[in-house]
């Protein structure tokens, strides 16, 4: 039985990944976002915190319990666990000593080895999912490269399973989705891996379908997604339980023709975890819309322990969501930092930084400074635009919010820096340094709200 797979039978009988509920209006979200482990086992539930994400109560949303002491640490009385890093001495197939290339240590492999790469250049690979392999590159990944040379997929997966990257470098792939690695119900571990300069077409470098995704300390930079339209120019999931920790993703690019939704991630009915995700100077530049400009997440659950999007930009006809766009689903966030985005529309834009559209859970810190928003169109929420939960699902909360030396310009009409509408309340709010320019109607220029909005 694969490390991953473990993981989720582990999950599935903990307190912190209890059964998930069918959201209503919506699919079953797959998974176990208790994945929130950076180690291999579980972590113990936290109240408030991403242990509870599978446990979500009714309307998708977890259960906030959490208070000011204790409701932000990963075990509360114990250590943070941390993924090993690869062993010095790798036990099982070695290349080049044993077999001369990594095809042939593949072809040899059994059910659940390891493949000690050596330091070298090695060609793109395509492992059996089904055997629950584990490629270990022995020097890490600045010596041991898996390199596609632009010809096609880096690392291709057929079939579902599981597969354990460690201690790698994945770069020049070139394919219309997932030019590092595609795949369908895996299973999969990348620790210490670095994916660079792919290129791909509707997706970027990563494409999963469904399985599960455990990242830490994966850099990912350099990835290119172009074409008619874009969804995810790093990291395209749908389905799934996914954890990012201890992540970097640089100089992504997302550029269509049409839309592009989730310029570096895009998520659809996953049951996701951030933990230590920090993402700089990515572009999105769709030629009719941008949904999402860095990161896009629908119909699921999502955890943030900590996130960080720096310089972003962000260029399209219409814009909903020019950093981050969240809808249809259930989040509990820690701490979401998104500083010095620059975001242009031709038409009209709706949440210049953030956008949040029938999301129920909680944010307990937020902060958009620097930001620069223009618009020829109507400009709603220059900075944060918000609308809660439907009737009779668990609120929005956010507990603090601070927008700082943020420039909004509109054409057309502006209505306020904070849009908020619905089932939201926010509990302290700082503005400071904003400046608000208007070439026509000024409906707000600090706050537009709207419903049953709390303060």
């Amino acid at each position: 039985m694969s490390a991953v797979r473990s993981l989720l039978s582990s999950c599935s009988r903990s307190a912190a990944c209890a059964p998930s509920r069918e959201r209503p209006g919506g699919p079953r979200a797959r998974g176990c976002a208790v994945l929130a482990v950076i180690g291999l086992g579980c972590a113990a539930p936290r109240p408030g915190g991403p242990g509870a994400v599978g446990g979500a109560a009714e309307g998708g949303v977890a259960p906030d319990t959490g208070g000011a002491a204790g409701g932000d640490s990963w075990a509360p009385g114990g250590p943070e666990p941390e993924l090993e890093s690869a062993p010095a001495a790798c036990v099982g197939l070695r290349v080049p000593e044993a077999w001369p290339t990594l095809a042939e240590a593949l072809a040899a492999a059994g059910p659940g080895e390891t493949i000690c790469l050596g330091p070298g250049v090695w060609p793109a690979v395509a492992p059996d999912p089904a055997l629950d392999l584990r490629i270990v590159g022995e020097n890490g990944p600045d010596e041991t490269i898996l390199d596609a040379q632009g010809a096609g997929r880096v690392v291709e997966l057929d079939g579902p399973g599981a597969l354990t990257l460690v201690g790698l470098r994945l770069r020049n792939g070139a394919a219309e989705t997932g030019a590092a690695l595609r795949a369908r119900e895996v299973e999969l571990v990348l620790e210490d891996v670095v994916i660079e300069d792919c290129r791909g077409g509707t997706s970027g470098a990563l494409h999963l379908e469904g399985g599960a995704l455990l990242a830490a300390d994966l850099v990912l930079r350099g990835s290119v997604a172009q074409g008619g339209a874009v969804a995810g120019g790093a990291l395209h999931m749908a389905g799934g339980a996914l954890t990012l920790a201890r992540t970097r993703i640089e100089g992504v690019e997302a550029l269509a023709a049409g839309e592009v939704a989730g310029g570096a991630i895009w998520l659809e009915q996953v049951s996701a975890l951030l933990d230590q995700v920090h993402i700089t100077g990515a572009e999105a530049r769709g030629g009719s819309a941008v949904v999402g400009g860095v990161l896009y997440a629908r119909q699921g659950r999502l955890h943030i322990d900590q996130l960080e999007i720096e310089a972003p930009v962000v260029e399209a006809d219409r814009v909903w969501g020019g950093v981050v766009g969240l809808e249809d689903l259930g989040v509990g966030a820690r701490a979401v930092s998104l500083r010095a985005p620059v975001v242009a529309a031709a038409g009209p834009i709706w949440g210049g930084a953030l956008a949040m559209d029938q999301v129920a859970g909680f944010v307990r810190e937020l902060g958009v400074d620097g930001a620069a928003v223009t618009s020829e169109g109507r400009l709603e929420g220059a900075a944060v635009a918000v609308v809660g939960a439907a009737e009779g699902a668990p609120d929005l909360s956010l507990d603090e919010v601070g927008i700082a030396d943020t420039t909004a310009v509109s054409g057309d009409a502006m209505a306020g820096l904070l849009w908020v509408e619905g089932s939201a309340r926010i509990d302290r709010l700082e503005m400071m340094g904003a400046e608000v320019w208007s070439g026509g109607l000024l409906e707000a220029g600090a706050v537009w709200a709207r419903g049953p909005s709390g303060w």
